[in-house]
């Protein structure tokens, strides 16, 4: 948050298209810090959240999210999209990778 505030600082940001992705453990902490400030992001995108199913809080995170209108796309595999939607019941999209 410390080099958003830096970058904020030094450029000229439209605050309205400010987005968050992260990769694996950065797909995780893009759920994390996107529902902790969540009024900052126009939408947040985790790829392939790694540990996030497991996480106990996971509903609270999502419910954050969901209440301040923060679009969220989810990446993830086929094999745990079923498992991802089951287990919440917010508006997000879901993109599945296929395996051939």
């Amino acid at each position: 948050m410390n080099v958003l505030a830096m970058v904020r600082e030094e450029f000229n940001v439209d605050a309205d298209r400010i987005y968050l992705t992260g990769h694996s453990m950065g797909g995780a902490g893009t759920f994390f810090l996107g529902s902790r400030h969540a009024d900052i992001w126009a939408a947040i995108a985790p790829v392939a959240p790694a540990a996030f199913a497991m996480t106990d809080n996971r509903a609270e995170i999502l419910g954050r999210l969901d209440e301040a209108g923060v679009p969220v796309m989810v990446v993830r595999s086929e094999e745990h999209t079923s498992e991802l939607q089951s287990q919440f019941r917010i508006s997000y999209a879901v993109f599945c990778l296929k395996k051939k």
